[in-house]
């Protein structure tokens, strides 16, 4: 059985803007992050880019391309670099007026 851990890198953000808007940065620690789970419940689509870091958050690399959640849906998308730090940005093209974005990235570690 894999050993996993989930963080929560978005919880309930209500997007007023059209820029580019950062997550909180989840620490893999013995993990490697495996999935990166998205319900997007705004008005708008929203463009999502998994960033990776090897220096604690000082700077980050995109990790593959950024995938779009279209409104009020779910998406996720399978990772299988491993960086020490992730975290998330979401832009959407046109600011939404209404509903929220909650970001998960899920992460597994060696059979037991």
């Amino acid at each position: 059985m894999a050993v996993t851990d989930i963080d929560q890198v978005f919880t309930d953000e209500a997007i007023r803007v059209n820029t580019t808007v950062n997550s909180s940065v989840a620490e893999t620690g013995e993990f490697n992050a495996q999935t990166v789970v998205v319900y997007n419940d705004l008005d708008k689509d929203v463009a999502i880019q998994l960033q990776g870091s090897i220096d604690n958050g000082t700077n980050w690399l995109d990790i593959g391309s950024p995938f779009t959640v279209t409104t009020v849906t779910k998406d996720y998308d399978t990772v299988t670099d491993y960086f020490p730090c992730y975290r998330v940005t979401a832009k959407c093209a046109t600011a939404p007026t209404t509903g929220d974005l909650s970001v998960w990235i899920l992460k597994a570690g060696a059979t037991t």
